[in-house]
């Protein structure tokens, strides 16, 4: 029986005492912006620009929520190795966040969770524990190479000790979280349940008894690669780190079960209700500057800009320049002709966003 921090109370999988009345009315609104959300996505001209977009967020919100603050302009910019400064651990750490929800979203949908097995056959033991360790190979060997070149930037040579000791024990290892049969055999326990509400039993298993506790931010990456395997998010990778933002530290971390399945569901319907609204501004944003191009030449490179605004979160001359193989005095030129929002604020090193 597993415990967490509540007043006595069992927090063991599966549930027996899981109050239906009060969830009910939350469980369904929260499946219902997430379903609406899910089928905007899977038609969507824009998908692939919001989904990064929804990944730099989430990679943020992922480090805001355990204390630290990691601008998501600075995360693209080191993301593309374009920092304009000397990067910090923490930046690094939402790196690893960043690629380790890339790797899970590259995934088939129904094969979302790490290793072969369906939902069905999770708790598999050492099988599903190989084949953990071969899924997650290559997601791990980009983060090593990210980790690297992190280190290089932040001491020239040699990572300092605190430094390293504080993104490695950060980074997911194959053959702990993965293969441990704890996940896989709580995933199973709660199988029969409706995906929302057993997605937030497996998260809140995770916070409350993290099985390593520098990494309780892959909890929050394993719940929404649990929905995605459910079919409940097929189209898209849930931003659950940038959902549960939006409701109270105090209903989060709250002594009850109860109370933290009822912030849960509501982080989750905010989540998919705020993630609409940033998809329709996105797409009228879009819309918008491609009417601006309507009168150029077909050979203008205005259209191409667009496009490759559209596609990424941040800009620069330099990422502009490379993109569309201009010089960066030219890159600058389109997109003054976008008048597009400048991110940073500063006089040098500008940065744009939609």
């Amino acid at each position: 029986m597993i415990r967490g921090p509540d007043d006595g109370s069992a927090c063991g999988l599966p549930p027996d005492d899981i109050p239906w009345a009060e969830l009910a009315a939350p469980l369904v609104a929260a499946e219902d912006a997430l379903a609406r959300l899910d089928e905007r996505l899977r038609t969507s001209p824009i998908r692939d620009g919001f989904l990064s977009r929804a990944h730099y967020a989430d990679a943020c919100a992922s480090l805001w929520l355990e204390g630290e603050l990691v601008p998501v302009e600075d995360l693209v910019l080191h993301d593309a190795s374009a920092d304009i400064r000397a990067p910090t651990p923490q930046l690094a750490r939402a790196l690893i966040v960043l690629q380790t929800r890339r790797a899970i979203a590259a995934r088939p949908s129904e094969r979302a969770l790490p290793g072969d097995a369906g939902v069905a056959g999770i708790g598999d033991g050492d099988s599903s524990a190989s084949a953990s360790n071969t899924a997650f190979d290559d997601a791990l060997s980009n983060l090593d190479t990210a980790l690297a070149r992190t280190e290089r930037i932040l001491s020239g040579g040699d990572t300092p000790a605190k430094a390293q000791a504080a993104i490695t024990a950060f980074m997911p290892v194959a053959g702990d979280e993965f293969a441990g049969g704890g996940w896989r055999q709580a995933a199973a326990a709660v199988s029969h349940l409706p995906p929302l509400l057993a997605a937030g039993l497996l998260w809140d298993r995770w916070e409350t008894v993290p099985p390593v506790p520098a990494r309780t931010w892959l909890g929050r990456q394993m719940a929404a690669a649990y929905l995605r395997e459910r079919g409940k998010a097929a189209a898209h990778l849930p931003a659950i780190s940038a959902a549960l933002r939006m409701v109270a530290w105090e209903r989060r971390r709250a002594r009850l079960r109860d109370v933290r399945l009822r912030a849960w569901l509501d982080a989750v319907c905010a989540g998919a209700q705020s993630a609409l609204a940033e998809h329709d501004r996105l797409s009228l944003a879009i819309s918008l500057l491609e009417q601006k191009c309507g009168q150029r030449r077909a050979t203008s490179r205005l259209p191409d800009l667009v496009a490759f605004a559209a596609a990424n979160p941040l800009i620069t001359a330099a990422t502009a320049a490379k993109a569309l193989g201009v010089t960066r005095r030219a890159a600058r030129n389109l997109i003054a002709e976008l008048d597009i929002h400048e991110a940073t604020g500063r006089g040098r090193y500008k940065a744009w966003m939609l």
